[in-house]
């Protein structure tokens, strides 16, 4: 019974983070700008990459595949936040140059 509510909450959790990162592409693109801050992305692409990765060496379980879709996803919106992101963000920031 505990695997089967394990394996039930996993692929609940599996669901509905990729219903949001999906979510987060589609918002990316529609309206041209990124939909998760840069901090939060890194953080997500580092942690689901690492853990995707050792799971695909160690055990390949539920939540390794998860893992992997959700890696992937990350690096689509790795790509809107640097096709869009960087016309939101300050012109200091992404170099540009002001004249004094």
């Amino acid at each position: 019974m505990e695997v089967t509510v394990v394996l039930f909450l996993t692929l609940l959790s599996g669901v509905a983070w990729t219903v949001v990162y999906i979510v987060s592409i589609r918002v990316g693109f529609t309206q041209k700008t990124y939909a998760i801050p840069l901090a939060a992305l890194a953080l997500n692409i580092a942690w689901e990459s690492i853990y995707a990765v050792n799971g695909l060496i160690t055990d390949r379980s539920v939540q390794t595949y998860i893992n992997l879709a959700w890696g992937l996803a990350d690096v689509v919106i790795v790509y809107t936040f640097f096709r869009y992101g960087r016309e939101e963000l300050p012109r200091f920031v992404v170099g540009g140059c002001s004249s004094a």
